[in-house]
């Protein structure tokens, strides 16, 4: 029984990080300290921790410590953001300085942010996307060409941009225009972004973001989705109109996140605070397979694609991208156990 589900934010599923070993094996890395960021690329793990960057080379098995003025700029680490298509790692710094490390190749240093003529020079969030590098700021934001490496273009707006995310035609700002105040803006990818008037409000935000990540874009609709990380701890979901007017934010169960971070096929996962745990989260355009569905389940899938509970009971659910072109199951993505209790 296979019957495609599409809905806009699917389940939270337990999850686990696959490692190529055998069951039951561990793999002991180098530990440097309590990690602000941690980035693992095909080739190497990059660690950020009190100011300082750290790699481990697993191809290799070796680990390296990134010497101030030497192998990097100088000054404490901010934050560390990888380009997977590029293959290249961006690392920010406190006074608002950059590098790009490729994963083969010298050291680029973009020190255009450092030497602004700005009161504020933090560096909150970077995104990668069309050959660009996009760099959300204290004082506006600034769109680096990721070949010359030379500023395409920026925006002074005296007002702190905490986050920034891309839909494929548009530039999404949260902005932070005075105290506990966050809105979600917009603006065409291929406009003018001079100033903040050339962004449209589209939804507010009541707690301070802390982590903006964009999840699958496979909804046929054509809306762009992202998980929203909050300083309440709490988890959000939000969910941009294909046109670009309009903006839905939503609540999601997950409580005492501590960080949330993506992998490939735009998953995204989160840490849930005081425990080792990983809430899972997929957007819509899959499909479920209800294995047995026939023989005793405790859920069906219904003839509108609507997941139905039949009995207290546990059933295996797979999880696939749904092909919207050809009406079709596509990849397999994983599985997970759904419970049904009764009501109390």
């Amino acid at each position: 029984m296979l019957r495609k589900l599409p809905l806009l934010l699917l389940a939270l599923l337990p999850a686990a990080i696959n490692a190529q070993l055998a069951t039951g094996s561990w793999k002991v890395y180098p530990v440097f300290g309590i990690p602000d960021r941690l980035i693992e690329t095909p080739q190497f793990v990059y660690l950020a921790t009190s100011g300082s960057l750290h790699s481990y080379d697993k191809t290799n098995d070796e680990s390296r410590v990134f010497e101030p003025k030497v192998d990097i700029a100088g000054g404490r680490i901010k934050d560390i953001f990888y380009n997977f298509e590029r293959k290249y790692l961006l690392a920010t710094y406190e006074d608002g300085n950059i590098d790009i490390i490729p994963d083969e190749g010298e050291r680029i240093n973009l020190p255009d942010i450092k030497n602004a003529n700005v009161d504020s020079k933090t560096i909150n969030d970077v995104k990668f996307d069309d050959g660009k590098i996009y760099i959300a700021t204290s004082f506006g934001f600034v769109i680096y060409n990721d070949s010359t490496f030379e500023v395409d273009e920026s925006g002074i707006f005296n007002v702190n941009v905490r986050s920034i995310g891309l839909t494929p035609d548009n530039i999404i700002l949260v902005t932070n225009p005075r105290e506990w105040t966050y809105y979600v803006t917009t603006s065409p990818k291929n406009g003018q972004h001079h100033t903040i008037d050339k962004f449209t409000f589209l939804v507010q935000i009541f707690s301070e973001p802390k982590g903006f990540v964009p999840l699958g874009n496979n909804d046929p609709s054509g809306d762009t989705h992202f998980a929203v990380y909050c300083n309440n701890k709490k988890l959000y979901h939000l969910s941009i109109a294909a046109n670009n007017r309009s903006a839905s934010l939503e609540e999601t169960p997950v409580t005492n996140t501590s960080s949330i971070f993506t992998v490939d096929n735009g998953v995204a996962y989160e840490l849930m605070e005081n425990t080792s745990y990983y809430a899972k989260y997929e957007t819509v355009g899959k499909g479920f397979d209800i294995k047995d569905a026939d023989s005793g389940e405790a859920v069906y899938i219904d003839e509108n694609g609507e997941l139905q509970a039949i009995r207290p009971g546990t059933a295996t659910v797979e999880i696939y991208y749904w092909d919207t072109a050809n009406d079709t199951i596509g990849e397999y993505i994983g599985s997970c156990v759904i419970t049904v209790t009764e009501s109390e």
